[in-house]
């Protein structure tokens, strides 16, 4: 199951794969039972709703008791957001007041990781990504999700 704001995606996605249902939607107001899913997936999704607290909340009330959440969120706490913001560009959230609104939501952490320490964007063709990947192993920047550019989390419902 799929579920975006944006019809024209949601198109795109059920024209290439007809098995997939589509539900065009809020984040902040899903239209699913509570306790039906054994699993979510949100990416960079919390980036642009302003009340992460109402997408972890209803996230936590359509999964089942044990099962997770995985999302990614970009991070005014890293140094990449500083140089965005003089893009004129930003990040929404902070790694603290995720995990803090995680927890709010009766979620349990299980797993967090930093990513997209390249000085440009993720998208890019540059031929130094495949450079500033290894750098990034290398310096084990994946374990430093609270000043990390980008953090993948993974938790799971307590309920």
């Amino acid at each position: 199951m799929a579920i975006d704001i944006d019809l024209s995606g949601l198109k795109r996605l059920k024209f290439r794969n007809k098995l997939t249902n589509v539900v065009q939607a809020d984040a902040r107001n899903i239209p699913l039972k509570e306790s039906i899913l054994d699993a979510a997936f949100t990416m960079e999704v919390i980036d642009y709703i302003t009340e992460s607290d109402t997408v972890l909340t209803e996230c936590g009330r359509i999964l089942k008791n044990g099962c997770l959440l995985v999302f990614s969120f970009g991070n005014t706490a890293s140094l990449k957001s500083k140089f965005r913001n003089l893009q004129g560009k930003s990040y929404m959230y902070s790694h603290g007041e995720i995990i803090k609104g995680l927890h709010k939501a009766g979620f349990k952490l299980v797993r967090k990781e930093g990513f997209n320490w390249l000085l440009f964007n993720r998208t890019s063709e540059n031929f130094l990504v495949p450079i500033s990947a290894k750098m990034e192993r290398l310096f084990r920047l994946r374990k430093m999700p609270s000043i990390s550019p980008w953090v993948m989390v993974h938790a799971v419902m307590q309920k």
